[in-house]
């Protein structure tokens, strides 16, 4: 840790039009049982909800580890689209980063002392995650469900893993990482022009070392909420062709990137792509008919 600084974990979470949701990811960091100290930054991309309101009543409650940045216009449609990196990941204190999007939460207070822990005892690893459920919304008919990565001897993992499942393979709200493992600037083309955050930057850190994965369950993740990476994936056909041609120009840029050490797999990748456009197309026209009835 720098001098003077006595922080070791920084959570990094971005926010837009969460209001419904937010009070209950806020009050998942806040609560926390550790014996070191963390903060919060979070950053709120010009919401029209009540959004920056929550936010406000709780950096009044803790002003010594909340810390927003609350925009007044909005930066993602102005084309600034890695927002932690542009304004969460230059302010971060901690040796460690902590990862949860505002519409997510964790469920075990337990959740950082536990990812740390198990970073401090491994050195070799870059990055450590656990599993989570998968909550929907109320409407749709489909059941929470807990997601493990598939299941092998011992729990350190490495790019091959990550390379093989893809974005299945982890969630953005069980990332615990090194600071030090961040790229050193934000030019990887390939990290910096992906669609997606956690999986180009989990595929980054097991570059640099292994990543080690616990067996609890410690986090919600929505899916098909407003503005969610699921429902924007989903919007139209032409969302998901963008999508998907963005996803295959980052498994390219990996390759070029790791000098086509692990192209078969990458290849395996961009196949299994292709696979879900088609059965995204689909899924939309059926979608589309069943609605015409």
């Amino acid at each position: 840790m720098e001098e003077g600084n006595d922080i070791l974990v920084s959570i990094c979470c971005v926010a837009y039009n969460h209001g419904k949701y937010i009070e209950q990811c806020l009050e998942s960091f806040v609560t926390q049982k550790t014996d070191f100290k963390f903060e919060v930054l979070i950053h709120d991309d010009a919401s029209t909800d009540n959004t920056q309101e929550i936010i406000k009543k709780y950096e009044k409650q803790y002003p010594n580890i909340i810390k927003p940045i609350l925009q007044t216009e909005n930066q993602f449609s102005q084309g600034k689209v890695r927002v932690h990196s542009l304004f969460n990941f230059p302010r971060v204190k901690g040796k460690y980063i902590a990862m949860c999007e505002s519409d997510d939460c964790w469920t075990d207070e337990f959740k950082l002392a536990k990812q740390v822990a198990l970073l401090e005892k491994n050195p070799d690893c870059t990055l450590s995650f656990h599993a989570n459920s998968y909550v929907f919304p109320e409407q749709l008919s489909h059941k929470n469900k807990v997601y493990r990565p598939v299941k092998r001897d011992g729990n350190i993992y490495d790019i091959k893993d990550i390379i093989k499942y893809g974005g299945n393979f982890m969630h953005t709200g069980s990332m615990v990482f090194l600071k030090s493992a961040l790229p050193l600037n934000n030019n990887i083309e390939w990290i910096e022009k992906a669609p997606v955050g956690d999986l180009p930057l989990s595929m980054y850190f097991a570059l640099q070392g292994n990543i080690i994965y616990c067996e609890d369950n410690m986090s919600s993740y929505r899916v098909f909420t407003d503005s969610s990476w699921t429902k924007q994936k989903k919007s139209s056909l032409s969302m998901q062709k963008d999508i998907y041609s963005r996803m295959r120009k980052m498994w390219e840029g990996f390759n070029n990137y790791t000098e086509l050490k692990y192209s078969a797999l990458v290849q395996n990748a961009i196949k299994e792509i292709k696979l879900n456009q088609v059965k995204g197309i689909v899924k939309y026209y059926l979608t589309k008919l069943r609605l015409l009835r």
